[in-house]
């Protein structure tokens, strides 16, 4: 299975729980491939059967604009094309934000197969529940 791990992180939270997809991937047997949105390039999306996707909440409780969202809009058919998973973390408003987007996605036809989003910097259950999560989906 070949995945893709796309973050934006501000504090290193959501980048922790990236790596530890990809660590549960790779455990797994998958093709990983870990990247920050701003290092992604359109080759990075060929193939990808599984996308996962991470934000921090931004604003007044959305997904990050500055990366996170340009590249959902700029890639919605290779993401429609795929599997979707959607993670991050959230200071306030008990992770609303991606509750609100996953809805959002399915709206626009992507297929969401689960969302994690955590308060604040994840702890060791996060992590292991994330790499459990990517041994699940990697089935």
């Amino acid at each position: 299975m070949k995945v893709a791990v796309f973050y934006f992180t501000t504090s290193g939270n959501t980048e922790a729980m990236a790596e530890a997809l990809a660590e549960g991937f790779k455990d797994a047997g998958a093709e990983v491939n870990l990247k920050a949105f701003d290092e992604v390039s359109d080759a990075d999306l060929e193939g990808v059967e599984l996308f996962c996707l991470g934000s921090p909440a931004q604003g007044s409780e959305e997904v990050d604009d500055s990366e996170f969202r340009p590249f959902y809009d700029q890639h919605k058919s290779e993401l429609q094309a795929a599997k979707n998973f959607f993670f991050g973390s959230f200071g306030w408003g008990g992770g609303q934000y991606m509750e609100d987007f996953v809805e959002e996605a399915k709206g626009d036809g992507l297929e969401v197969v689960d969302f994690l989003t955590h308060l604040e910097e994840p702890d060791e259950d996060c992590l292991d529940s994330l790499k459990a999560k990517a041994k699940e989906l990697s089935a």
